[in-house]
């Protein structure tokens, strides 16, 4: 491997070898060119400058990978060290306003701001997996969301077929599927990034993650709107307003929290957020 320094540092990687001294492999090759020559490029200051970096970089640095993004998170702790905010009081907050809405739902209610939570989430990590695994996005994101959409019709219309008789016990059970999926969903997506595997079968598991989820989700809001005793208006009012706040909470929740944990690792002893990269 060679660093080129300049405006921005270039890194060359070559099963050949490699020089800096490009203006002198330009003329003795005899390529011709306008501006790549002896004249514009001193040698011995790119030599010495590409020495210098090489020689300070961490040998034992940990290896960037595509479920261990080592640069984005060392990205965001530089870009945190830059502004002053205390991240320990923000989280209080946050943790204050979370406990004020516990207490002000009642469990029917509460359990559809955790599936909304949950739903919310897990959609959009299913998206940033596809990112991974894949590259790209955009083109499958109007796909995934409108599976996920067909999965939430489904589970509700399938409500009276599945769940005939709607109690709180059946209503824990779906609870109890939608935390299963969340602890079974990351090992799934590990084995989907494993060499060799086929597309087809990746896209058909990213098909069918999407589709379950949606499924439990749309199920358990028809569920919970069954059961209970209480004014129909009062009861929908409440369980859409929980279900909305949860996906609300669940989507900022996981985009924010690469950069509060990296913000956080800047305030622990040693971290002064000023390390070069």
């Amino acid at each position: 491997m060679l660093v080129l320094p300049g405006q921005k540092n270039y890194f060359l990687a070559s099963d050949s070898s490699l020089s800096p001294e490009i203006a002198s492999l330009v003329v003795q090759r005899g390529i011709p060119t306008l501006y790549v020559n002896p004249y514009y490029l001193d040698e011995t200051s790119l030599k010495e400058r590409s020495e210098y970096i090489q020689s300070n970089l961490d040998k034992n640095a940990e290896v960037n990978s595509d479920f261990r993004p080592v640069a984005f998170f060392q990205q965001l702790r530089y870009w945190n060290s830059m502004y002053e905010w205390n991240i320990l009081a923000a989280g209080i907050v946050v943790l204050i306003l979370l406990f004020l809405v516990f207490f002000s739902l009642n469990r029917i209610s509460l359990g559809l701001f955790t599936g909304g939570f949950t739903a919310s989430s897990l959609e959009l990590l299913i998206l940033v997996s596809f990112q991974v695994i894949y590259g790209y996005v955009f083109l499958a994101t109007g796909i995934i969301l409108a599976l996920f959409m067909a999965g939430l019709a489904l589970g509700a219309f399938s409500f009276k077929y599945m769940v005939p008789v709607p109690t709180e016990k059946k209503y824990i059970y779906i609870q109890a599927c939608l935390a299963l999926f969340s602890l079974g969903f990351p090992f799934v997506i590990l084995v989907l990034n494993l060499p060799g595997m086929p597309v087809i079968i990746v896209q058909i598991v990213f098909i069918l993650l999407t589709v379950i989820l949606s499924f439990i989700t749309g199920l358990e809001f028809s569920v919970a709107s069954a059961i209970g005793s209480r004014d129909i208006t009062r009861k929908m009012s409440s369980n859409y307003s929980a279900d909305l706040f949860g996906s609300a909470i669940g989507a900022i929740v996981t985009t924010l929290f690469p950069a509060s944990f990296s913000g956080f690792c800047i305030l622990l002893p040693g971290n002064d957020g000023d390390e070069s990269f």
